[in-house]
């Protein structure tokens, strides 16, 4: 499949930040361009995270933070799992997107290995016993503490 630079340039979402549930297209900190990099021409600009903004997600994510703590965690579970079969439901587009942002060949474009760690990680979310388990997809130390939350206090 050949895209052409104007397909290209149709086919990329606006591009923005996304900051307590708003698309924010302009920025404190300017802009940068997006480079088609199998060609090196310019596909257009995007906004960058200046200090307002960085401020205004972190201020976002403690609002948050109260609610998202209180989801249950087979809910947790069944957010991952969505999030998964979305991946796999919206497969070649997501392929094409990745393609244009990064160069791979739509091809080469790992996906699966995205589902699989979804469900992999939705299959714990429910399972919070303390206990040591190998991560995936390499193995590490990684544990579970159950206990207050580190990120309580406000920057």
């Amino acid at each position: 499949m050949t895209i052409t630079h104007d397909d290209a340039t149709k086919i990329l979402p606006e591009p923005g930040l996304f900051i307590g549930g708003e698309r924010v297209t302009r920025s404190s900190g300017g802009t940068m361009e997006r480079v088609d990099p199998t060609t090196g021409r310019v596909l257009g600009e995007f906004p960058v995270a200046g200090p307002k903004e960085v401020d205004a997600a972190v201020q976002a994510a403690h609002k948050a933070f109260p609610a998202w703590r209180r989801v249950t965690a087979d809910r947790r579970r069944e957010i991952l799992w969505r999030v998964a079969e979305l991946i796999r439901r919206d497969a070649e587009e997501l392929k094409t997107l990745i393609a244009l942002e990064t160069g791979t060949p739509v091809g080469a474009n790992k996906l699966d290995m995205a589902v699989d760690q979804f469900q992999y990680y939705a299959g714990f979310a429910d399972k919070l016993a303390g206990e040591v388990i190998a991560s995936y997809p390499a193995p590490a130390f990684d544990y579970v503490k159950i206990g207050r939350a580190s990120c309580r206090e406000r920057v």
